[in-house]
């Protein structure tokens, strides 16, 4: 692979116009996130001690040489940046060629002369997942911006006069940032999940994805640089045919093949992720073509058959000339690593899978791994999900057989059943915002509206309608009615939970110092398939439909034939020390300390839990209860006030 300079790490940042920048702060907060880079430890304050940034580093490409925070010629710009900027060789070449001069081999300093160069119009030129930071001298201006689909994490605050900035929510901590739940965004995330620019703790946002926040000596303000490019209603309808459809699946495999491309450039070893799906398998089938030499595929085995795809992964390894590698994941493991994992995650947890890819993390980097491939994304770009199936029916009046309630009473019924008091007046004003609901959200609302019979009525009643205010934060509404419902579902997935959730897995990853790329997540392989009609991408409403056409040549026919499965851990039993975990914490003071819980009705749901023999409720209690759980254990951990 050709070499470069890209390094990988955790970065924060501090601006302030009356107090000093201390050494001491930095230090600290680069301490609790040495972690996302062990390799080496930098930072830089101002000559005025007005701005400090610090940058902890994984070295990837250009490894003796990519040391950050870096600066123009002059010293007049400076920056840190977390991730990789891709095809930056040949745009390195271009700014040489129009005068730049640089001093490191690093990918990262690419952003420094596109800024010299385009100002604020260098977004159009970055390619990649980051995070940066970075400050003009000459204008007195900072920039923090983050990347489009928000692969990497950059949190801020803003303390009277000055802003603080990391790639983990516990660095601020460190930095003097007092510890305390945000309770509107607490109430939202229990229902849906967290919005695009804030985070479950009080005054501590995000950057939203495709998003920078600019701070000048007189005011701030954050700005939009990219959107999801879909057409909107009646710019084609979704029975055109915009092209042969040999020609669309030339043309987006051909961008797959590129993305897959850009993502292997390393000087150490690159591994990829593994399931039994088609998207892993796609990504390794094409990297293995690209790269030359066996590379090492890495799986997870779980010991119950039905969650267990080790089997057609190791095939899929062996198919493409690939070392494989299996690390078995047992109960044990999942309730021994669940407090670590949680607190690297800092957000509620719904499922245990996140500590089994905490350990996958941990296992690739004893195997001497840094960098892996997934295949993450292509749900979301590819029309992967089953609710974008029947939201197309729907809009086609092909009469769906319901996906998720299989012959069943919504599952709010049957909390209703049970005697739980369930309100889902979402529904309607869901409908009313948008004039649709679309499939994906319907079914969570349903699922999740038991919380309204497990939180405190003091505590229910002080929020709006959580869902709505969802769809309240910024232009999302607007985006979302001017374009068919299937659309419409595609960006509320990706601006909620594929952003504040799936993607979160970097943090995940990071804990070992593991950087995991995404070439489903290109943005460029994005333009392509945004221009794509839904009825084209889920021909005859199959999910992936013509994805998969895309990348048949590089996965086995049994790959090719096997239908979609979730990435989750077994459930519990009364028997697993994780479920012995859950009931001994959601039985303590702890429960009564989150101030928001009806600590009776917590109880009572963790006897349903036991004591129910319908297995479609339990599977639907599970996801709840691991949320409260880790709730209780953020709290505990962080200090976090009520």
């Amino acid at each position: 692979m050709a070499k470069g300079g890209i390094a990988i790490c955790g970065l924060i940042g501090v601006y302030t116009k009356q107090s000093k920048v201390s050494n001491e702060i930095l230090s600290a907060a680069l301490q609790s996130i040495q972690h996302r880079g062990p390799d080496s430890t930098s930072s830089w304050i101002s000559d005025a001690h007005n701005i400090g940034l610090g940058h902890t580093r994984l070295g990837i490409i250009g490894i003796d040489n990519g040391t950050q925070p870096i600066k123009n010629e002059v010293g007049s710009i400076v920056t840190v940046v977390n991730g990789e900027l891709y095809d930056y060789k040949r745009i390195r070449t271009q700014l040489i060629e129009q005068g730049h001069i640089f001093k490191t081999d690093s990918d990262s300093e690419i952003l420094i002369h596109l800024y010299e160069e385009y100002g604020l119009q260098m977004f159009e030129y970055l390619r990649g997942e980051f995070a940066f930071i970075l400050w003009d001298e000459r204008n007195r201006t900072l920039i923090a911006a983050r990347d489009r689909f928000g692969i990497k994490p950059l949190f801020y605050t803003q303390q009277e006069d000055a802003f603080y900035f990391a790639s983990e929510i516990k660095a601020l901590f460190t930095m003097g940032i007092s510890a305390c739940w945000d309770k509107q965004s607490l109430f939202n995330n229990f229902f849906f999940y967290p919005s695009m620019d804030r985070t479950l703790y009080q005054g501590i946002c995000q950057i939203p994805p495709a998003h920078y926040l600019l701070i000048t000596e007189h005011n701030y303000s954050i700005r939009n640089y990219w959107n999801f490019d879909y057409p909107k209603k009646g710019e084609f309808d979704t029975n055109s045919n915009i092209q042969l459809e040999t020609e669309v699946i030339e043309e987006l495999r051909k961008g797959i093949y590129e993305a897959v491309k850009l993502r292997l450039v390393s000087d150490v070893k690159v591994g990829c992720y593994l399931s039994g799906g088609i998207d892993s398998s796609s990504v390794l089938g094409i990297a293995s073509q690209v790269y030359g030499k066996p590379l090492d595929a890495f799986t997870i085995g779980f010991h119950l058959p039905i969650f267990n795809e080790s089997e057609v992964a190791m095939e899929t390894a062996t198919h493409c000339g690939a070392h494989f590698n299996l690390i078995n994941i047992s109960q044990n493991d999942l309730a021994t690593y669940f407090q670590k994992s949680v607190v690297s995650l800092e957000i509620l947890m719904e499922n245990s899978h996140w500590v089994a890819r905490y350990l996958l993390s941990r296992y690739v980097r004893q195997q001497g791994i840094k960098v892996v491939l997934a295949g993450e994304g292509a749900d979301e770009v590819f029309g992967g999900y089953a609710g974008f199936v029947e939201d197309l029916k729907k809009i086609n009046d092909v009469a769906p057989k319901s996906i998720f309630l299989k012959n069943k009473l919504p599952i709010s019924k049957l909390y209703e059943n049970m005697g739980y008091q369930v309100t889902n007046y979402s529904l309607s004003k869901v409908e009313e915002t948008l004039g649709f609901i679309p499939a994906f959200l319907r079914n969570l609302i349903d699922q999740r509206a038991i919380f309204h019979s497990l939180l405190t009525d003091d505590f229910r009643y002080s929020f709006d309608d959580p869902y709505v205010s969802f769809l309240g934060q910024s232009n999302l509404t607007q985006q979302l009615k001017e374009r068919n419902e299937v659309v419409q579902s595609f960006l509320l997935w990706s601006r909620s939970i594929l952003t504040n959730y799936i993607l979160v897995a970097e943090r995940m990853d990071m804990a070992h110092s593991v950087e995991v790329r995404l070439p489903y997540l290109d943005h460029k392989l994005v333009a392509c398939t945004t221009k794509i009609p839904a009825d084209v991408l889920l021909k005859s409403y199959q999910e992936k439909y013509l994805y998969r056409k895309c990348v048949e040549p590089f996965v086995t026919s049994k790959v090719f034939k096997r239908k979609k499965r979730p990435f989750l851990a077994p459930p519990l039993t009364t028997k697993d020390p994780l479920y012995e975990m859950m009931y001994d914490t959601l039985s303590s003071l702890s429960i009564s300390a989150m101030g928001c819980f009806n600590k009776n009705a917590v109880k009572r749901l963790l006897n349903d839990y036991v004591n129910t023999e319908n297995s479609y409720v339990r599977l639907n209690l599970e996801p709840v209860l691991i949320m409260i759980l880790s709730a209780c254990i953020l709290q505990k951990h962080y200090k976090i006030s009520f």
